[in-house]
């Protein structure tokens, strides 16, 4: 983030650029670096930085971090959010959105939609909430789901979602309609079905996204297992992350990492060790 930033890339855009060229190859990260107006001496000297080659490298990680709250608050981080909060506060709304095109290249519908949910914000909590999300998965453990005649996968849940009251009784997915599936809500004596803020299916070859229209609570999304007809839920950042692939899919897709131990230790907390492998030279 600083070599960009001495570079002229503002602290927000730095953030999530440095994000995207984690994922990309020397020549890709460097042709974007090109694209977002960086001179080839600069660009080449960000990837000093980030496609250096590393010493051998290990992430341990345990079944504690599920209810851990620590190192999910830093990886949720929003910088688009944290841009919206802090210019809509000193300059106003119309400032916000265009500082947000500038910066992220949001799009004018997109920006707006954003700055006047940051509109709506009234206490250091919500703002706090809404820039660095807390919420864990809803459930620390997989749902199991039963099939009805039709075919629909019915996922018992019965959790409390809000301060109001409101329970998520069950989710409910039909796999030839997957974009049918829906969020059953009970409030007080009412019940509705919502669309969840994102639906992930974990299938034989990866992970496939499903896409809804923009909701406006995107704490809940789902993550389905085909294989173990089986549920987790959760904000749809924790159910994309690295953590829930390596702990709750067991690695079944990451390509980057090989598991080099796994074992039990004391009151029942799973301990796993993965190697990053080792990348041809960059």
């Amino acid at each position: 983030m600083a070599r960009l930033a001495a570079h002229g890339v503002a602290e927000p855009a730095a953030y999530e650029l440095v994000i995207e060229l984690a994922s990309l190859e020397r020549d890709e990260a460097r042709a974007r670096l090109l694209a977002r107006g960086l001179e080839p001496a600069a660009a080449d000297d960000v990837l000093a930085a980030t496609h250096c080659e590393p010493p051998p490298a290990y992430v341990v990680l345990t079944s504690a971090m599920i209810q851990a709250p620590s190192w999910r608050h830093l990886g949720s981080l929003d910088p688009r959010r944290a841009l919206a909060v802090s210019t809509l506060r000193a300059d106003g709304a119309d400032a916000a959105v265009t500082e947000l095109g500038r910066t992220f290249a949001l799009p004018g519908p997109a920006a707006r939609a954003l700055v006047d949910r940051a509109a709506g914000l009234r206490t250091p909590s919500e703002i706090e909430e809404f820039v660095n999300p807390r919420l864990g998965y809803l459930v620390s453990t997989w749902l199991p789901c039963t099939v009805t005649d039709t075919g629909e996968w019915t996922c018992p849940v019965g959790r409390r979602i809000d301060a109001a009251g409101t329970v998520l009784e069950a989710i409910t997915y039909r796999p030839d309609a997957p974009a049918s599936s829906r969020l059953r809500l009970r409030e007080q004596d009412s019940l509705r079905a919502v669309e969840p803020a994102a639906l992930l299916i974990a299938g034989a070859a990866g992970i496939d996204e499903v896409s809804f229209p923009p909701s406006p609570d995107d704490r809940l999304g789902v993550l389905v297992d085909g294989s173990g007809r089986r549920v987790l839920v959760g904000p749809p950042y924790l159910l994309r992350s690295t953590f829930t692939q390596l702990m709750l899919l067991d690695g079944r897709y990451a390509t980057a990492f090989e598991k080099t131990d796994d074992r039990t230790g004391f009151a029942g907390e799973r301990v796993v060790t993965w190697r990053v492998r080792d990348r041809p030279a960059r």
